[in-house]
């Protein structure tokens, strides 16, 4: 069971983000021994039913960085699937806008003309490990991803995120080259998955929230 401090963290980080599939958890809560974890609670609850009916407001903008590949596996296409994975997949999570790959976004509130209160993260990525093995007939893909946050606009490093994955091709498909490429694009996506999986907290540290 989680202690009161982490329960506090892990309430605030929802609420900062506006993760509205969180209601339900949360509003399970209520009645938590805790004061503090139910005044968090309540105010978390009270922030994401607002935002319900105003709509969503992006909490942090990211700017995608340089993505590199230092697997040592010679293809432009690698960087390219990483920073492309790596938009789509940060876009998905709650709070979040991702700026356009020329970096252009809202700088300034459209409602008022002043400049933007969200503050802004940039993400770079590198893809650390992309390998095969053989054991016996089958082939094994294995691939690590790691992000770093840097605070804006120092580019300051705030926090580094990291993330997994692996398969095993049968033996059948182990002798179709075309199927041992798309079982490590499937491993290479996964292994972004799994960084972008990791990268909330991380973010509202960057950000400052």
């Amino acid at each position: 069971m989680p202690d009161t401090d982490t329960c506090l963290r892990q309430l605030a980080a929802l609420k900062n983000l506006g993760d509205q599939a969180a209601l339900a958890a949360l509003k399970a809560h209520r009645s938590d021994k805790s004061e503090a974890v139910r005044a968090q609670v309540n105010a978390a609850i009270k922030s994401l039913e607002e935002e319900r009916i105003t709509g969503p407001k992006p909490k942090v903008l990211i700017k995608i960085g340089i993505m590199k590949n230092g697997s040592g596996v010679k293809s432009k296409k690698i960087e390219s699937e990483l920073a492309d994975s790596s938009r789509r997949k940060l876009s998905e999570l709650p709070g979040v806008r991702v700026l356009a790959a020329d970096g252009s976004g809202p700088s300034t509130d459209t409602s008022s003309g002043k400049p933007s209160a969200v503050p802004m993260v940039m993400v770079t990525g590198n893809v650390s490990e992309l390998k095969a093995s053989r054991e016996g007939g089958s082939i094994t893909y294995s691939a690590s991803v790691e992000y770093v946050l840097h605070t804006m606009p120092e580019q300051a490093i705030a926090a580094k995120v990291s993330g997994r994955a692996s398969a095993t091709a049968t033996e059948q498909e182990s002798g179709d080259a075309s199927a041992l490429a798309e079982l490590r694009r499937s491993v290479l996506q996964a292994a972004i998955a799994s960084a972008v999986r990791r990268t909330p907290p991380a973010l509202l540290a960057a950000a400052r929230l």
